[in-house]
């Protein structure tokens, strides 16, 4: 009797045994789906997230750069004033040592007076003319004073000079 019910189901047991493969099918057709379409999300995510860190490394790098350039710009007018200060302290004490060395010439007796004329016309004619220690006059008056030391004139003549400088390292 086993054999017959056995017979007897064999085209239920077939067919559900089909419908089983078939429904198993379907089931790894649309888990294949769902796996192709995760790994797509994953690859767009990836990519997504790959190209936000692309720009976000190139701002940072822009932003970097940016940084060094205006540090480096810094450094080389810290460097350009440096030297431009140095060549100016430089031109101030040469100037100082050759206009004081005047007081040697044999001509520094005609430069003094010229130097009182000066201070006087500046000045007014009741100045009261001194020798400066280092060379030139000195003239006072109540409520004035013109320094025609030669000191002062090589100061003067220095930051002139520096004028001129400058306006010839900006263009």
């Amino acid at each position: 009797m086993s054999d017959r019910i056995g017979e007897a189901l064999a085209p239920l047991t077939a067919a559900l045994l089909r419908r089983t493969e078939r429904e198993a099918e379907q089931t790894r057709e649309r888990a294949g789906r769902q796996a192709a379409q995760t790994v797509a999300e994953a690859e767009e995510g990836a990519r997504a997230v790959l190209a936000d860190a692309r720009a976000r490394g190139e701002r940072e790098a822009d932003t970097e750069a940016a940084a060094e350039r205006v540090a480096t710009t810094r450094r080389v007018r810290t460097i350009e004033l440096t030297a431009r200060r140095e060549i100016l302290e430089d031109f101030r004490r040469r100037a100082r040592t050759a206009v004081t060395g005047l007081r040697e010439d044999p001509c520094y007796p005609a430069l003094l007076k010229s130097l009182g004329r000066m201070a006087r016309r500046r000045g007014g004619g009741d100045l009261v003319l001194a020798e400066h220690p280092e060379g030139g006059v000195v003239g006072e008056a109540p409520g004035r004073r013109v320094d025609a030391s030669l000191p002062a004139l090589a100061e003067r003549a220095v930051d002139a000079a520096q004028g001129e400088a400058e306006r010839s390292w900006l263009s």
